[in-house]
């Protein structure tokens, strides 16, 4: 898997080519209202400029959003209004919050960082049974992937892989797929995941 640097995500921000920025968010709306998930504290790993925290502030959430890219953190402040939300610059990586929550959402992180490392820092964020929602690139009928400086097709996984790498601290609840369409008319797949805590 290719890793995309701090400093290439920043660029993304700074130049506002963000085709990701909306991502997974009616799919999580649907999800929470399936699975009649009430408002709660909440933690966005890898925010970006906040518009899935403040869209989640305005059903009543009380999100907190966290991104290494200054550039999305200043966006997301500038955007966020009245709503409850709150914004922070840093890398949960090798400064993990003192705090933990009911929820945690990451659209978009986990498959940039798919390993045990990071479902155990999740884990670590969350209260006793917390739930966990995720969107990850899925490997079903997409084109391979390639790194440009404006990441359009993400890492991808098989349902297997996700099993695997979340099982020692996670339950799976949901596994379903959906579909995103790319600024350059791709369809690409990923998987909506939604998991509880064992802990």
């Amino acid at each position: 898997m290719t890793i995309i640097l701090k400093k290439e995500w920043e660029e993304c921000y700074k130049s506002g080519q963000i085709p990701w920025d909306n991502f997974a968010q009616e799919e999580l709306i649907d999800i929470l209202n399936i699975y009649n998930i009430h408002p709660t504290t909440l933690l966005d790993i890898g925010c970006g400029t906040g518009s899935l925290c403040i869209k989640l502030g305005k059903r009543g959430f009380n999100t907190t959003g966290i991104d290494a890219s200054p550039k999305a953190i200043e966006i997301a402040n500038n955007k966020s209004g009245s709503f409850l939300s709150k914004f922070k610059v840093g890398d949960i990586f090798k400064k993990p919050l003192n705090k933990k929550f009911k929820f945690v959402v990451d659209t978009g992180c986990f498959h940039h960082n798919f390993n045990n490392h990071f479902v155990e820092i999740v884990a670590n964020h969350l209260n006793s049974k917390g739930l966990w929602y995720s969107a990850i690139g899925s490997r079903e009928r997409r084109a391979p992937f390639s790194v440009s400086k404006i990441p359009q097709v993400p890492p991808a996984f098989s349902s297997q892989d996700i099993a695997d790498t979340v099982s020692s601290h996670f339950e799976v609840i949901l596994l379903r797929t959906f579909s995103r369409i790319t600024p350059s008319g791709t369809k690409v797949p990923f998987w909506s995941c939604l998991m509880r805590c064992l802990k």
